[in-house]
């Protein structure tokens, strides 16, 4: 019950007592049970004024708890995918959005291994390094034909990852036939040009076979903290991957569940305001006075009235 219903019906109470009260007539006979019955009604009164009392210095904190479930309740389903999308993150990707972390980088190799031996070898350190696929390619010389043309083929091999020991003996023969290992090409490139349009170099070089091979080593590690720039991104990306998950919540939230915070709002604000039991008060204290002098002047062969106990409200 509102405060203000309280008010108004310890009001009525009141006024039925002092309807009671003025109908007793002390010269005519007072009757001792209808001063009793006053008495008590007036106790069950001050009793209510002081739980009025009470709970009206609960209603602010009340209203608090109310007002501040009905932001989590507003909230939460904003916080959930949030959540839900800031853990997913962190565990596909080993990164936390916004906190630069600690991270152990392995070293990923990519060798280019020629017929003359390893010609190069690149390594580069990630957290979790991916191996892009190993290939062979084998190059011939520019052959000069009929035309006056110089003609080149190119074969790429892939899917040669169960034969590098064979192709690593292989690169040792200058005569050896990678079909009859791996199979036909997966790509196949003709070039055609004049002379003046290739290198003399190039012209010079004899049948080139190159192993472009990838691997991870694992006791190769490097601990380094995240780069400033990677994590800004990443947290950008959570950012509006979020804001992108939340629009239809907040469809959900506008259209289909009615919520609205500021509605809840006024309603607490009127529902858990403060009351002012000054008046009631006041009038409490006055039906008491009434009878207190009705006790006082009754006549003396009267049997004694219980008197009201004077209360703290």
């Amino acid at each position: 019950m509102s405060g203000y219903k309280n008010i108004l019906e310890l009001n009525g109470d009141l006024n039925k007592i002092d309807e009671k009260i003025r109908n007793i007539d002390l010269y005519n006979g007072v009757n001792d049970l209808a001063v009793e019955k006053i008495n008590e009604e007036l106790s069950v009164v001050n009793e209510k004024i002081r739980s009025t009392n009470m709970a009206n210095k609960l209603r602010p904190i009340i209203k608090n708890i109310k007002v501040f479930g009905r932001l989590i309740q507003g909230v939460a389903p904003y916080v959930i995918v949030a959540g839900l999308i800031f853990g997913a993150q962190s565990i596909l990707f080993d990164e936390v959005p916004f906190v630069r972390q600690n991270q152990i980088k392995t070293a990923h190799h990519e060798q280019i291994i020629d017929n003359t031996g390893i010609i190069s070898d690149s390594i580069t350190y990630d957290v979790k390094p991916m191996c892009p696929p190993n290939y062979l390619e084998y190059r011939t010389n520019w052959q000069k034909k009929d035309d006056g043309k110089y003609y080149q083929t190119t074969k790429k091999y892939y899917g040669i990852n169960d034969y590098i020991d064979e192709i690593r003996e292989l690169l040792k023969d200058p005569n050896a036939n990678y079909d009859e290992l791996l199979g036909r090409a997966s790509n196949i490139e003709h070039k055609i040009k004049t002379e003046d349009e290739i290198a003399k170099e190039d012209l010079e070089e004899e049948n080139r076979v190159e192993l472009v091979y990838h691997y991870i080593d694992d006791t190769d590690i490097k601990l380094s903290i995240q780069d400033e720039d990677d994590n800004s991104l990443f947290s950008s990306v959570y950012l509006v991957v979020t804001f992108l998950a939340c629009i239809p919540v907040f469809s959900w939230r506008m259209f289909e569940s009615k919520y609205s915070f500021s509605d809840y709002l006024e309603e607490y604000k009127e529902l858990y305001k403060k009351v002012d039991i000054k008046e009631l008060k006041r009038l409490f204290d006055e039906e008491k006075i009434k009878v207190e002098k009705i006790n006082r002047q009754r006549p003396s062969f009267d049997t004694p009235i219980v008197y009201l106990k004077n209360r703290t409200i």
